[in-house]
């Protein structure tokens, strides 16, 4: 890593827990479909349509949006994402109807999908050579931290101060992930490690790797 990078745990715990905020919300309204729809005057099923506007989104955007890293960088493609993230959280915090909570979950997916191959990519740009694989297993736990901890907790709290409440919880912790995030971004400034050629093809494998397959 360049000098000027923050200390490797740190990059890994921001990579860390961008994925775990991702993965969270991809869970998240299951648990809350009888509170979220009494509130928006839905069913169950309807409310978990804007889970599936969620996964759509992050299918477009791994497709649509996710090359833009190969051009710009995946550091500041990641800032980017998480910035749109954060919109998405507050928006869903105060969508006044069920169309208004889908749109929401639908840019929370696109940022999302953006995010994800991203973040992939720079866990392999900060490893020091010869433990790559070990810091890429490192930010994948960010995937199990959402599934054991944000999820059950996210949801328990949903019962103490109410479902926006929660999504304003995570637009203010995507908000510190993005500022923590800064760093990663300097990377790909002109000789910076995310900008080789190297972190380009790692960004395109990665991305293949991250879109749902059928079957």
């Amino acid at each position: 890593m360049p000098s000027s990078a923050p200390p490797l745990w740190i990059s890994i715990a921001t990579l860390m827990c961008a994925i775990a905020i991702v993965g969270t919300n991809a869970l998240l309204l299951s648990p809350l479909v009888q509170t979220v729809g009494a509130d928006l005057a839905a069913s169950p099923a309807q409310v978990l349509w804007a889970s599936s506007g969620y996964g759509l989104g992050v299918a477009a955007a791994a497709l649509l949006i996710a090359p833009i890293g190969d051009r710009i960088g995946a550091g500041r493609l990641l800032r980017m994402a998480l910035a749109v993230l954060t919109l998405g959280f507050v928006a869903s915090a105060l969508a006044p109807s069920l169309a208004a909570l889908i749109a929401a979950q639908v840019l929370c997916g696109l940022a999302g999908g953006a995010a994800l191959p991203s973040i992939y990519t720079m866990a392999a740009v900060i490893a020091p050579k010869g433990r790559e694989a070990r810091v890429v297993g490192a930010v994948l736990t960010g995937w199990t931290l959402s599934l054991v901890l944000g999820v059950s907790l996210a949801a328990w709290s949903a019962e103490l101060v109410g479902w926006r409440a929660v999504y304003g919880a995570l637009a203010a912790l995507c908000a510190l992930i993005w500022t923590l995030s800064a760093p990663l971004a300097r990377l790909d400034e002109p000789g910076g490690a995310a900008s080789s050629p190297s972190a380009r093809c790692e960004c395109r494998a990665w991305r293949a790797a991250s879109l749902p397959r059928s079957g």
